[in-house]
């Protein structure tokens, strides 16, 4: 290399893996490039058997069969030379620090192996390209049209700007589906029994269920629930849900119900069919209550725990209270995401149902009954537009300052509800410390090494699960860093 002054050796890593998750896929390819200060290369490449079947999305990814890696050993049979190859070498790579190095780590530690990380540096290329490279609307513009974007951020330029970038963009890619729902599909896969953004309403054959609560509630059918338990409901409009999720049930409190319509790539969230004759209102929202739509100050992430909403009401609407704080969580689509990918890392965790309500840390640390230190919060940030996972101790905020000195950031700020979704595939409440939708750079609280045991959400706002801060911090590859500040 003509341009970097090495002092040991860089070595460059990249993973070929069953999938796009650090936590959860495996390994079957891995190539590494050895550049010793002398200018000599070496070079590692060998095939995995993942001990999974490889999903073939990712075969038309890579190219990698079943087949191409029957006869190669398991990772864990080549776990000694891996390191030994690395030695005490730096790290470099594309995305390393979100992918391929947590994904590697993983792998060696459920094969009794450790990386080492203290004093190696690690030179991530996409960061550096992210950072110089400009990615916003002006950019795309630009890029795929041809034409400078002359009053950006102007409401109406950046949007005339957007339709023609998308219809550029289905120029240049003519593999990509020609309808929005396909798009949305394509880009934004959702669980299919979902009727909310949030999973709190599922779909079980044709009838819409309840898909929380305390025990009574979860599991019932919407409708059976609004005619016995309307406490419930009205409960819900009290407190903090996506706004869809009250609508359907403003439209259930009134006798309307979702009703599932195929063939069109989605269902409906409101607006359904009256139970009793009523036609729905012409925009498919009911009249009156609280409004289908929020500012985006209360859609924001606010700085509390992800362990669970206000107290979840008994059936007829009061708090639950004096129930075991142990109790098993039913699972759902979320939860077994979240299991499947901490099972992937070599940890067996229990999740727990919290319906008393954990509202804030301090409610949560009473109803675990820990420390409110001992509560992970899971916050998404945006460090120079890219998205940051940061597990932070429930008695901490994070410091914007100490966060952006550590990633190397000019500019950090919290992520929106929306965004926050599209990055991790949970809502804000919700929001675990693995299983994502998309690879994040985690950054763990160093005070939460403080302590034996720690807890986070496990997908849903009222499931936990008990870790160790050192299996919390293998299992999301995070790096470990004074970010947390007393509130």
């Amino acid at each position: 290399m003509r341009h970097l002054h090495l002092q040991r050796p860089l070595v460059f890593i990249d993973l070929e893996t069953t999938g796009i998750s650090p936590t959860a896929d495996r390994i079957v390819e891995i190539a590494m490039i050895k550049v010793h200060p002398d200018g000599r290369r070496e070079t590692y490449l060998r095939r995995v058997n993942p001990g999974v079947p490889i999903p073939p999305e990712s075969t038309r990814f890579h190219g990698i069969t079943d087949a191409d890696v029957a006869g190669a050993p398991s990772f864990a049979e080549i776990a000694a030379e891996v390191l030994a190859f690395i030695g005490d070498g730096d790290l470099a790579g594309f995305n390393i620090q979100r992918f391929d190095l947590p994904l590697l780590r993983r792998e060696l530690s459920a094969a009794g192996c450790r990386l080492d990380m203290d004093g190696r540096a690690v030179v991530d290329a996409q960061i550096i390209y992210h950072r110089r490279v400009p990615r916003d609307l002006a950019a795309a513009y630009q890029y795929y049209c041809g034409k400078d974007l002359t009053q950006a951020h102007s409401a109406g330029a950046d949007i005339a700007a957007c339709v023609e970038v998308l219809d550029a963009q289905l120029a240049a890619y003519p593999d990509l589906p020609r309808t929005p729902h396909e798009l949305d599909a394509y880009f934004t896969p959702r669980d299919p029994t979902w009727i909310d953004p949030e999973g709190r309403f599922v779909w079980q054959d044709d009838e819409a269920v309840v898909n929380f609560g305390p025990e009574g509630i979860r599991g019932r059918p919407l409708r059976e629930v609004a005619r016995r338990d309307p406490g419930f409901l009205q409960w819900i409009l009290r407190k903090d849900f996506h706004p869809e999720v009250k609508l359907i049930v403003q439209d259930a409190l009134a006798g309307r119900f979702p009703t599932r319509r195929r063939g069109i790539g989605v269902a409906p969230v409101a607006g359904g069919a009256p139970a009793s004759g009523q036609p729905p209102s012409p925009d498919g929202s009911p009249g009156g209550g609280e409004g289908g739509s929020t500012s985006r100050a209360t859609r924001g992430q606010r700085e509390g725990p992800t362990v669970g909403p206000p107290e979840t009401p008994s059936p007829a609407g009061a708090p639950v209270s004096g129930q075991a704080p142990d109790r098993p969580a039913a699972r759902t689509p979320a939860t077994e995401r979240v299991v499947t990918a901490l099972r992937a890392a070599g940890i067996a965790a229990k999740v727990l149902e919290f319906p008393q309500g954990t509202r804030t840390a301090q409610e949560a640390a009473a109803a675990v009954g820990t420390n409110v230190a001992q509560i992970v919060k899971s916050l998404v940030f945006l460090a120079d537009g890219r998205g940051v996972l940061v597990l932070v101790s429930g008695r901490n905020r994070v410091d914007p300052g100490r966060l952006a000195r550590v990633l190397g950031a000019t500019r950090v700020e919290r992520a929106d509800a929306d965004r926050v979704r599209a990055l991790t595939g949970f809502a804000i409440g919700g929001v675990p410390p693995v299983g994502h939708a998309t690879p994040l750079e985690v950054v763990v609280d160093e005070d939460l090494l403080a302590y034996d045991v720690v807890y986070a959400s496990a997908g849903t706002p009222t499931a936990v699960f008990a870790v160790s801060p050192a299996d919390l911090v293998r299992a999301t590859g995070g790096r470990v860093a004074p970010v947390g500040q007393p509130q």
